[in-house]
């Protein structure tokens, strides 16, 4: 057995492990409000739906980011006649996702990264393909699927700085889980280029899927409400940001305040269950007053410390910052303000969207808290100025848009393929061992890399997001691969492509992870009904022979996440 098949191997038997620890993990992140305590099985693989009459496609986007193209995709899927599951890591994006799921599209939580809770989510939902958003690398996920001849395929696929860094500095490891991947769509012809690198054998650069996802809708009676009791202000917005950020948008608030008398800032952190910590810091700045507590905006700073209400507050403000981006997070999404009007403002580290928009003129990169201060100032004060810059990002948005259209025609040949049980990449089949009915065994089970027949069952997760993503044992993993910090998982979760997962338990990713993961991802909740637990698999826990100690320290080292946040984050 190769030494990479060995540590994968040694992966896996890790997730296995660690598993009975997955209900208490995601019960405490439940109590910290960070899991649906209702629906915490579902990361465990039981299903809270039943299961559709025909194979559906599993689409899979970890947090808030993804999902806003994975919703266009989804339902672009199910107007072909494909029955959809959505799943995404996180409640934020559990709640974004709502608003489309129907008789065709169920959405659960995603199955944490592991052996018992995957095969339970794949023998309850029996998917004829599965298709991952961004930067998602999953392990045991990704060579499960290849062994039980489930077609895969990565749409708006990405790898930050840092990730492929990672991922190339060790190829033993990165080439059996990038050489499983079916299909890969990539956002940019330099994000091909990576996946190719790494051993994904069909890349093709299509775009960026966020830019054809329709704007968050304004609430019509609150932005009334807003524009009466903002009239006659100067406006800005500080939307998505990050810790770090918020004491560089209150300094580059004092500057503009005593430029502009009586300026309203309103500041929306990522993550809004970080309103106590944001809304203390803004009122040793000025008088502050918060959307969560029904309050209007009277005060020097307004927080926005609910979900759903960005769409609103674009539409109000003429002049919007996106956070990540003044730490090095990756960005956000400039699609949604530009849609709604807004001139733009980033940070250095703001991601490949941004770039057309700095290109054609139409975003500024502000480089410190003092140049956000002049800039802000600059566009307050001149209508002109401001609505120049506007229009160029609605044109230059515009002219990115078109990219769904080409996602569907690609994936039109792989889903054609997949239900005629054929996998484009060809790839090893799936043992009888991995729960579930058994498929011919390939001619070369070497066809993924160091697998061998049995390729590697691993619990590693690699995800990029902003978003608190923790998917149980994948989530942490999620969060060390990423070069965004997503907001993911441990123990079987703590496994990233650049970071695989110990047996012991993990504590909890921190909330600004990957939206890690991004966002880019096991944690307990309460138990559901008495389901039978899968029966062990045998593959996970099998050895071809001994596992050294140098092997395994090295499993540790990729898995375990470098810091609680990653630095590099990108899921926008």
């Amino acid at each position: 057995m190769s030494t990479e098949a060995g540590l994968w191997r040694l992966y896996g038997a890790a997730g296995r492990l660690a598993s009975p620890l997955a209900a208490p993990y995601l019960a405490r992140r439940a109590a910290r409000g960070k899991e649906e305590a209702a629906r915490a099985g579902e990361k465990r693989g039981i299903a809270s739906a039943p299961a559709f009459d025909e194979a559906p496609v599993w689409l899979h986007a970890v947090s808030v980011g993804e999902s806003v193209a994975a919703t266009a995709l989804a339902e672009a899927l199910v107007a072909e006649g494909w029955p959809v599951v959505l799943t995404t890591a996180t409640p934020t994006a559990a709640a974004r996702v709502a608003a489309v799921t129907g008789p065709r599209l169920v959405h659960q939580y995603a199955p944490l990264d592991t052996p018992p809770f995957l095969a339970r989510f794949l023998d309850h939902w029996r998917p004829r393909a599965a298709l991952f958003t961004e930067s998602e690398v999953w392990p045991t996920t990704l060579l499960t699927l290849s062994r039980r001849g489930i077609a895969e395929a990565h749409v708006n696929a990405r790898l930050s700085d840092r990730s492929f860094a990672r991922w190339a500095k060790r190829p033993a490891l990165a080439h059996p889980l990038f050489a499983a991947m079916g299909l890969v769509l990539a956002q940019s012809e330099r994000q091909a280029e990576r996946f190719a690198t790494l051993g994904a054998p069909d890349v093709r650069a299509v775009g960026n899927m966020k830019f054809d996802a329709p704007p968050p809708v304004p609430d019509a009676a609150r932005l009334g409400a807003l524009r009466e009791a903002t009239a006659g202000r100067p406006v800005w917005l500080a939307a998505s940001t990050h810790p770090g950020e918020e004491e560089m948008v209150l300094a580059a608030h004092r500057r503009v305040s005593a430029r502009h008398p009586g300026v309203l800032t309103i500041i929306a952190p990522r993550h809004p269950e970080r309103g106590d910590e944001v809304a203390a810091l803004a009122a040793r700045t000025a008088p502050t007053t918060r959307m969560s507590r029904g309050e209007a905006p009277t005060g020097a700073i307004h927080l926005v410390d609910e979900m759903g209400a960005l769409g609103t507050f674009f539409a109000l403000a003429p002049v919007v910052f996106l956070g990540g981006s003044l730490v090095p997070l990756g960005g956000h999404n400039p699609a949604e303000p530009a849609a709604l009007d807004a001139a733009l403002l980033t940070g250095p580290s703001h991601g490949e969207m941004f770039e057309p928009f700095i290109a054609a003129g139409a975003a500024r990169v502000v480089a410190d808290r003092t140049a956000l201060g002049i800039a802000v100032s600059s566009l307050l004060a001149s209508g002109a100025e401001r609505a120049a810059v506007a229009e160029l990002a609605a044109a230059t948005l515009e002219a990115e848009r078109g990219v769904l259209a080409k996602v569907m025609a690609a994936l039109a040949p792989f889903l054609a393929a997949a239900s005629e049980g054929r996998r484009p990449q060809d790839a090893a089949a799936r043992s009888p061992q991995d729960g579930g009915a058994e498929t011919p065994v390939p001619k070369e089970p070497s066809a993924i890399p160091g697998g061998g027949e049995d390729g590697a069952v691993g619990s590693v997760i690699t995800s990029e997001t902003g978003d608190d993503a923790a998917v149980g044992p994948a989530d942490d993993v999620a969060e060390a691969v990423s070069e965004e910090p997503g907001d993911a998982a441990r123990a079987a979760e703590a496994t990233s492509a650049d970071e695989p997962p110990a047996a012991a338990e993990p504590e909890p990713a921190p909330d600004d992870r990957l939206e890690p993961q991004d966002e880019t991802k096991p944690e307990p909740a309460p138990e559901r009904a008495p389901e039978p637990e899968p029966k062990p698999d045998d593959e996970a826990e099998r050895s071809d022979g001994p596992v050294s100690q140098n092997e395994a320290e090295e499993v540790s080292r990729l898995t375990t996440p470098e810091s609680p946040i990653t630095p590099e984050k990108g899921s926008v």
